[in-house]
């Protein structure tokens, strides 16, 4: 879920939009440089699927809508590092 701040005094909050399964990891926000252009929310579904979505509209941005993963654990969060997305699988898995 992404939060508008209002700019005046005292500030409010209001619902930008809201994304994903109803059960999700914690999520992380890539952008593609120091001033947040191309901000993207990343974030594991308890159904075992990477979720990537616009951080300004929160419209999905991955053909098919999710990246299904092998095992990992429903409250995963995942990295980014050197342009790749990264999510640590749970013992034993082949993903």
């Amino acid at each position: 879920m992404a939060v508008k701040v209002g700019a005046t005094p005292p500030p409010t909050l209001t619902p930008a939009w809201c994304a994903g399964p109803n059960s999700a990891g914690n999520a992380i926000a890539s952008m593609s440089d120091a001033q947040d252009d191309d901000a993207i929310v990343w974030y594991v579904g308890s159904d075992n699927r990477l979720y990537a979505v616009n951080g300004d509209t929160g419209a999905s941005v991955l053909t098919g809508a999710a990246i299904t993963l092998g095992t990992v654990k429903p409250h995963q969060t995942p990295i980014v590092a050197n342009g790749r997305v990264i999510v640590a699988p749970t013992a034993g898995s082949t993903r």
